[in-house]
């Protein structure tokens, strides 16, 4: 049978800074979301480039980064 000390042990994790958590922090979710519209623009802009063709394609992708640029500054 354990006695109270040796349940304090038991029960400090392994590393000072070790926590039990769980689900995301403000800063992962954030970063979860921005990595989902990332990969997702990364998937469908060449797909766009595809079905318009490369003139219109590149016209695109120009309007693209600009947004992308103006949204980022906001996100900023």
């Amino acid at each position: 049978m354990l006695n109270e000390r040796e349940m304090e042990e038991n029960s400090k994790p392994l590393l000072a800074d070790e926590k039990k958590t769980e689900g995301l922090s403000t800063n992962s979710a954030a970063l979860a979301f921005v990595s989902t519209i990332i990969g997702g623009g990364i998937v469908g802009l060449p797909y766009a480039t595809l079905l318009l063709g490369l003139v219109a394609g590149v016209v695109v992708n120009i309007i693209f980064c600009y947004v992308n640029s103006l949204s980022g500054t906001c996100y900023l």
